[in-house]
């Protein structure tokens, strides 16, 4: 059995229950992360325990210059869906620290100066976050 947003529900037709422990298989975030136990005719017979599924693979893209950036200069971030071109709001962090949000996916660092050195990222509901840069 599973609990996820307060939604009692069984397992999906996804998961192998054959003899040995269960696995899920094809786990998507949205859907399958949760609180698990084990029933038996209605009863609780297992100890519950909460899953996050997480995926491995970023969808979310930060796109930074290539070329190093001289200190006085403008610089654009662009976060971007890697799959899709349409608009959404992006936001962007700094050593994991909010530095703003863009709903074109642009953000810009003006007069770049030494201050500004530090991993960034971004992210966008329901898509997630960019690997630092």
């Amino acid at each position: 059995m599973k609990k996820i947003n307060g939604d009692v529900r069984t397992c999906a037709s996804t998961w192998e229950t054959s003899i040995g422990p269960c696995k899920i298989i094809n786990a998507y975030p949205s859907t399958d992360s949760g609180e698990y136990w084990c029933e038996m005719g209605g009863i609780q017979k297992s100890n519950s325990v909460n899953i996050t599924v997480t995926d491995l693979e970023s969808h979310v893209i930060l796109e930074v210059p290539v070329q190093p950036v001289m200190q006085g200069e403008n610089v654009t971030l662009h976060c971007r869906k890697k799959d899709a071109n349409s608009n959404y709001t992006a936001k962007f962090y700094k050593n994991g620290i909010s530095v703003g949000s863009s709903s074109s996916g642009n953000i810009m660092v003006p007069n770049v100066s030494k201050s500004d050195e530090g991993l960034y990222k971004c992210s966008i509901a329901d898509a997630g976050e960019s690997p630092e840069s």
